[in-house]
């Protein structure tokens, strides 16, 4: 038997889409090419997916010199190519929330009720607050660029799911987002994401800690 090096399979799937952004990032939009489905901002700032059986492979690439323009649109791209995706996490969420616990203290069944999404909501929102406040009153500028860098990622990819393209926003240390109350709310199999969805898969297990607390308290 011959002995060589392994295949870095990696390598070798960064450097397919890769080959694939040659072709697609040359104009904007989303197209699709065998089973690559790509999208495309600009000439430097495209993905694709690579669906591999009922494996999907995402790969971004964004250049901006502005980090924050650059997280932002890394997560339209993401949330573009992801909807789907995104919307399935969300409720398999719920769905392993209620499984992982024999006694089914929240959610006590599935679909979780009207008062059980509005309770995860109540904690998300009471977080999200208190996260834009210690943004805005954040003195450590590495912390407070990484936690920017965050919020201007998840902003981009809830823009992309529900977006044609990206949103004219500011990209400094001093803009902050605002959302409707209806972009607020949290869903469970609904067709459309919410902001709130977004931030929901993000903190979910900071989230049910809380929850967690609240139903045993006595």
């Amino acid at each position: 038997m011959k002995s060589g090096k392994t295949p870095n399979t990696g390598v070798t799937l960064v450097l397919t889409l890769l080959i694939s952004f040659l072709f697609m990032l040359n104009s904007c939009g989303e197209s699709t090419s065998g089973r690559h489905q790509c999208y495309t901002i600009d000439n430097d700032t495209g993905g694709c997916v690579e669906k591999v059986k009922n494996i999907r492979n995402l790969s971004v690439v964004s250049n901006d010199t502005n980090h924050y323009k650059a997280e932002y649109e890394a997560g339209f791209i993401q949330g573009k190519l992801q909807k789907t995706q995104i919307l399935m996490t969300r409720d398999n969420f719920w769905d392993m929330a209620y499984l992982i616990d024999p006694s089914h203290s929240f959610p006590k069944q599935i679909p979780p009720s009207p008062g059980e999404l509005s309770e995860a909501r109540r904690v998300l929102q009471e977080n999200f607050t208190y996260t834009l406040d210690y943004i805005r009153n954040q003195k450590n500028p590495v912390l407070l660029k990484n936690m920017r860098r965050l919020l201007y990622r998840m902003v981009g990819i809830y823009h992309g799911t529900k977006m044609g393209q990206p949103a004219s926003i500011p990209f400094d240390d001093t803009w902050l987002p605002s959302f409707f109350q209806s972009e607020m709310t949290l869903g469970y199999e609904t067709r459309h994401l919410t902001f709130m969805d977004i931030y929901f898969i993000n903190g979910f297990s900071d989230a049910w800690d809380v929850i967690a607390s609240l139903v045993d308290a006595p």
